[in-house]
């Protein structure tokens, strides 16, 4: 299966990011790692016309703590949470929730928070 044709932007920070998804609308999507989005629209279940890249924005690529309250950006892989000891020592329902996402390849490559909290199903029946 093919990918449809669709422009692809690489905005240089976050607000002109913002303004890219603005101006697109439900048309524009975000791509981060591209696991779910990539598949879907080989499948024709979504047709994009923009797809707007994360990857030149490293601020959505961080997990921050300040103080007690933890941040972790929609660009963080699933691996880099994995590999986050105070998530391991104090978050254990989201380390384990994150470490049962995919396959290791897709946890260590290109998954992203992001994108497994954004996904839309994709069981077969909801699909067809």
């Amino acid at each position: 299966m093919r990918l449809p044709v669709f422009a692809y932007e690489l905005p240089g920070d976050l607000d002109q990011a913002l303004e890219l998804l603005n101006t697109h609308g439900p048309k524009g999507k975000i791509l981060a790692g591209g696991t779910d989005l990539l598949v879907r629209m080989k499948q024709g279940l979504v047709s994009p016309t923009c797809l707007i890249s994360l990857k030149a924005l490293p601020e959505l690529a961080k997990i921050r703590e300040s103080g007690s309250l933890l941040r972790i950006g929609a660009a963080v892989r699933l691996q880099d949470i994995l590999e986050y000891q105070p998530i391991q020592d104090r978050l254990t329902g989201l380390f384990e929730a994150v470490s049962s996402i995919g396959a290791p390849s897709i946890q260590h490559f290109s998954g992203t928070i992001g994108g497994n909290l954004c996904q839309d199903n994709r069981g077969q029946y909801y699909n067809q």
